[in-house]
């Protein structure tokens, strides 16, 4: 039974292959919303948060070419991020949420390592995460750095330790 049409559109998808130090074995299907140097708007959450539940186990993509986000998408992106935390039956993330600022798009051309410029108690977990290449790990990386939420471990951390009814969001968590 069809509700009508789905509001569904990103600026790109692309199909990529995991780093040879990935877990992850398959091409990683990814979903692009791009600002250059504009805001993220509601539409743009509602429509990524659709592909997501659309394609189960893609990864959604927030770029800017921004040096930081605003209060607002933080607040938002990371509602999807948490969102896409969950597992699916295969063990797999639902669908992780990739944050790219001007720091990580502009960083190839920088003199030196652009993970220099992340705060100090994340340069060298920076580091670490690009030089693998693993998507989800970098995902994790960009949201703690960018969104200013927990890693993935201290997430699913509280998950297990969190009642039955009460694992789906977390505290104080906006829904979109």
């Amino acid at each position: 039974m069809s509700r009508g049409p789905v509001d569904a559109e990103a600026d790109f998808g692309a199909f990529v292959k995991p780093g040879r130090f990935s877990h992850l074995t398959d091409p990683v299907l990814i979903f692009g919303e791009c600002k250059t140097f504009g805001t993220f708007y509601d539409r743009d959450y509602r429509r990524m948060g659709n592909l997501a539940k659309l394609f189960p186990g893609a990864m959604t993509c927030f770029c800017t070419l921004k040096g930081e986000l605003t209060r607002p998408e933080k607040t938002w992106i990371a509602v999807l991020a948490r969102q896409g935390r969950k597992t699916l039956k295969t063990g797999q993330r639902k669908n992780p949420v990739l944050v790219l600022t001007g720091n990580e798009l502009y960083g190839q051309f920088k003199i030196g390592s652009f993970t220099d410029d992340y705060p100090s108690q994340f340069s060298k977990l920076g580091a670490g995460a690009f030089l693998r290449g693993d998507l989800q790990e970098i995902s994790d990386f960009t949201q703690q750095v960018h969104l200013g939420i927990e890693s993935y471990d201290k997430w699913l951390e509280a998950q297990r330790g969190a009642p039955r009814g009460k694992r789906a969001t977390q505290p104080g968590t906006p829904r979109p």
